[in-house]
């Protein structure tokens, strides 16, 4: 029977005679030589030299070359270190092709075919023997490969991958709306600023016609305002007052036109034709010719029409207010669900089940329970003889049946085991004295 040896050991000839040694030897080296190049590179394959493998396919070396080629050529041109080129010379010498002979009483056997199994999976020893070409390719397959994930692995993985292409869908959408949120709400607020300048410029032109409308004629040329009561301004004072509240009104109207041609949709109605209009009959100045009747009737249409486009102004004011504020909140309700999605794909992967964490009773133990080692009974069955005179004692007997100890415990992890039973020995007296049975 054959032993498992080393690679690098060569074949034992040393009880064959020298003819039969020397003509293994020359066949050998005949097969050897008829070698091609493919040929040289599988066997080298077979070897699991794939590296040497590649540099000899590269060269074009054959098995004559081989054969030839020594130390120093292997390691300069072909790049081989000396592990490799041990590795090669013992493959030779151990036979490539041709199993070793086999003599018995000096007769040359006819030369069987091995058929040696591997030992251990030894695919190297496989190869030194000259299984090259009956090298089972599905072994050297899986010697390469690694090894596959379990099939529940994978699936969790799956799931991993799409939940986390899930929330970066999630997190797109997300910043697309907040986008879209924010550009309303700027526009919202460039729209509040533009309604409030025109609010605040119609408040200040309300305040300042009036003054201008109660002039009286305080005869000759000099006309006097009967508005400001004892200190009465001349009529240049209240004529200024009223151009000053025409201007204003012609600004307001400018500042709501342009509110309202920012896109914000929903907006309160407000009659921007009256508005132009309006500023169209403050354009030649309320000022002159205000002491005249006709000049203060058109002042005063003026100045209702100016309180009627403030209230309509205060209206988009109020409106607009509300919606920033809806905005700003739908703004930070889209911040925080970002926030979480972030936090959960920054969160680690659960662990898998295939992998999970020992129970919590390996991880810390549980609470030991100290019990009482049972007492042994003081009640004894008290047997009597007619001829003691004696009274049995039936009650204690009864007792006596009573003084096994029947307790159960509970272990570690909550496990229950099984009830332990302790039963005292009885004892009887008779007249041959105490016997334990």
């Amino acid at each position: 029977m054959r032993t498992a040896c080393n690679v690098d050991r060569k074949p034992d000839h040393s009880n064959l005679p020298h003819d039969v040694v020397g003509k293994q030897t020359d066949k050998m080296t005949s097969e050897v030589a008829s070698w091609t190049a493919a040929e040289v590179e599988v066997w080298l394959q077979g070897l699991e030299l794939h590296a040497v493998a590649q540099a000899f396919r590269d060269s074009a070396v054959t098995g004559a070359d081989l054969l030839q080629l020594s130390d120093t050529d292997l390691t300069e041109h072909l790049g081989l270190n000396k592990l490799q080129i041990r590795k090669i010379r013992a493959a030779l010498a151990a036979g490539p092709s041709l199993p070793p002979q086999q003599v018995t009483h000096g007769l040359q056997k006819p030369p069987q075919p091995r058929q040696e199994k591997p030992i251990l999976g030894d695919v190297t020893l496989q190869a030194a023997n000259g299984q090259v070409q009956g090298f089972p390719a599905q072994q050297a397959k899986q010697a390469t490969e690694p090894p596959t994930q379990p099939k529940q692995a994978k699936r969790e993985e799956s799931q991993q991958d799409t939940a986390q292409q899930a929330r970066q869908a999630e997190m797109a959408a997300l910043n697309a709306q907040l986008a879209s949120v924010g550009s309303a709400a700027s526009m919202l607020t460039a729209c509040q600023g533009e309604l409030s300048q025109a609010h605040v410029l119609l408040s200040r032109a309300i305040a300042n016609l009036p003054k201008g409308l109660r002039i009286e004629h305080a005869g000759g040329s000099k006309g006097l305002c009967s508005c400001f009561g004892p200190s009465q301004p001349d009529i240049t004072d209240c004529r200024r007052l009223a151009d000053l509240a025409g201007r204003d009104i012609q600004t307001a109207v400018v500042h709501t036109e342009k509110a309202y041609s920012l896109g914000v949709t929903d907006m309160p109605v407000l009659d921007l034709v009256g508005a132009r209009q309006l500023s169209m009959d403050t354009q030649g100045g309320l000022g002159s010719g205000l002491e005249e009747p006709d000049q203060q009737q058109r002042a005063k249409a003026v100045l209702a029409r100016a309180r009627d486009m403030q209230r309509s102004v205060e209206a988009s004011l109020h409106w607009v207010a509300a919606s920033i504020a809806g905005k700003r909140a739908e703004m930070a309700r889209i911040e925080q669900m970002r926030s979480r999605n972030a936090a959960a794909s920054a969160a680690p992967p659960p662990v898998a089940a295939y992998s999970a964490a020992p129970p919590a009773y390996d991880s810390q133990p549980a609470a030991q329970t100290q019990y009482a080692a049972p007492q042994p009974s003081t009640v004894h069955h008290v047997h009597t003889n007619a001829s003691s005179g004696g009274s049995a004692t039936g009650s204690m007997a009864g007792a006596a049946l009573m003084g096994g100890l029947v307790g159960a415990t509970v272990g570690r992890a909550g496990m229950r085991r099984r009830p332990v039973v302790v039963v005292q020995p009885r004892v009887r007296m008779g007249g041959l004295g105490r016997r334990r049975f």
